[in-house]
C-alpha cells in the first residue's frame, strides 16, 4: 500500500497494512489476526500531523478500518476521521486526506 501513495511531505513510520493481501476475504480467518488496531502511520513533521490506521474492534470480521487524523498529538480533538470496510474504500479515503493536507 505504502508504494502506491503519493506522499510529498511525509513518511510512512509504520506498516503492516502492505501485508496484507489486496483481495483478503473477511471470511479468512488467518487474516483476521492481522485486522488490529496498528495497521498503518504516516507522519508530516512540518506540519505536525500524523495519519494513523486502524481495525475497530481489533480482529472483528465485523469491522471496519479507521483513519484519524491527529495534529501535535492531540488525539481528543482529531482533525478527520473516516472508516473504511474494504482495501479499496480505505486507499481512496488516504488518497484524499494526503491531498488535502498536502502531506
Amino acid at each position: 500500500m505504502k508504494n502506491k501513495l503519493k506522499l510529498s511531505r511525509s513518511i510512512v513510520s509504520y506498516d503492516a497494512l502492505s501485508d496484507i493481501d489486496e483481495t483478503f476475504n473477511l471470511g479468512d480467518e488467518t487474516l483476521l489476526f492481522s485486522l488490529k488496531e496498528d495497521i498503518l502511520q504516516i507522519e508530516c513533521e512540518p506540519l505536525g500531523v500524523l495519519v494513523d490506521v486502524g481495525w475497530y474492534p481489533e480482529f472483528n470480521p465485523r469491522g471496519r478500518f479507521r483513519i484519524y487524523v491527529i495534529q501535535h498529538g492531540d488525539w481528543d480533538q482529531p482533525l478527520e476521521e473516516k472508516t473504511a470496510k474494504n482495501l479499496a474504500q480505505l486507499f481512496d479515503a488516504l488518497t484524499a486526506i494526503i491531498e488535502r493536507h498536502a502531506l
